[in-house]
């Protein structure tokens, strides 16, 4: 289930941004300064995360959506407001709330725009990068059945260590291919 709703809520963005946005992505990990930097290269964009869920009882969860707005200009008002040839962070999240609020995926649920938040923080600044977060709750019920032959075995084992508590960055990134 979170699978369809990451991917409604991606083809609900790219679909109403049209080619005004570089990238409309999933975030494939933590909202860490080298994940800024890998979405420098796409900005402006948006991408979308599921930051987890909270029990509501045995029948459903109430699970938490971002979608952040990345936009990389070297004039900081620019960067947030944009203007008649850039778009800026501004300008996604005023299109975002309203369009993700209230959205309803079929036999799943509907959205609801919780807050919107500024990420900054001068190491951004100093690249040129502006990230605001819109969240958003979505109830989704628990009503399936876990089907765990579905899935394959693992073949890849991923993981980032941090050896100083408190870091941004990963101390160091393993992948592991196991042998089948």
């Amino acid at each position: 289930m979170l699978t369809q709703v990451e991917n409604n809520l991606i083809t609900t963005i790219k679909e109403a941004f049209n080619n005004t946005l570089r990238a409309v992505e999933s975030l494939p990990g933590a909202l860490t300064l080298t994940m800024i930097k890998t979405m420098l290269t796409s900005s402006p964009a948006v991408y979308v995360s599921f930051l987890g869920g909270r029990n509501l009882g045995q029948h459903s969860w109430e699970t938490t959506w971002a979608c952040y707005a990345v936009t990389r200009q070297g004039d900081q008002q620019k960067r947030r407001q944009g203007e008649a040839r850039v778009i800026g962070a501004y300008n996604i999240i005023d299109q975002l709330i309203p369009l993700i609020d209230n959205h309803l995926i079929a036999e799943v649920g509907t959205f609801s725009f919780q807050r919107a938040q500024n990420l900054f923080t001068v190491p951004l600044d100093k690249q040129g990068v502006t990230v605001y977060a819109a969240t958003f709750t979505i109830m989704l019920e628990k009503s399936y059945q876990a089907d765990t032959s579905a899935m394959n075995d693992f073949a890849t084992f991923n993981a980032d260590h941090s050896l100083v508590p408190g870091a941004d960055e990963p101390a160091a990134v393993d992948n592991l291919t196991l042998e089948q």
